[in-house]
């Protein structure tokens, strides 16, 4: 049997209220195969962003395990195979499309033309290629906010693979 892409084993995660602690994920299993889409729904409260933050290891769960490809992630933050885009897409309002991609790379000191390069790439990926890529994040919106922040997670994910 191939082993899941992503496995989820008895994880459980609480937040302290007053005298309480309040379950947010109890208990949770699943087995997700590689290649296979999946959507997460409910209700505002309900967890969903908290099991997300639990997977990308940015809070750490009460117990339970967290596999990706059969490897114990449970509490690494970040790493191969894994990155999230945030609601508030988390951009620089004072830098361009481009530059907001390139950010990982410029922190790496990456030669400002191959970055240049490396980000047209990825603003290509998203359908982004000549469109707004000179303007800066502030007046940007929906979509074009979620293609600039996932340009920037595919990048700075494959970038992170090639260097691994």
């Amino acid at each position: 049997m191939a082993t899941a892409k992503l496995e989820l084993r008895n994880l459980k995660k609480s937040f302290p209220r007053g005298k309480e602690d309040i379950p947010v994920v109890h208990d949770m299993s699943l087995s997700i195969p590689n290649l296979e889409f999946l959507a997460i729904i409910g209700p505002s409260g309900c967890g969903k962003s908290t099991l997300l933050r639990l997977i990308d290891g940015l809070i750490p769960g009460d117990s339970g395990e967290i596999f990706l490809d059969g490897v114990d992630i449970a509490g690494v933050v970040g790493g191969r195979g894994r990155g999230m885009v945030f609601q508030g897409f988390d951009l620089f309002p004072w830098r361009t499309s481009r530059g907001n991609i390139e950010f990982g790379l410029e922190v790496q000191g990456t030669p400002a033309a191959e970055r240049k390069e490396i980000a047209l790439h990825y603003i290509n990926l998203v359908g982004l290629a000549g469109f707004l890529v000179c303007l800066t994040a502030l007046p940007l919106f929906g979509k074009i906010l979620s293609n600039v922040s996932i340009a920037s997670l595919q990048l700075n994910y494959n970038w992170a693979q090639s260097v691994v």
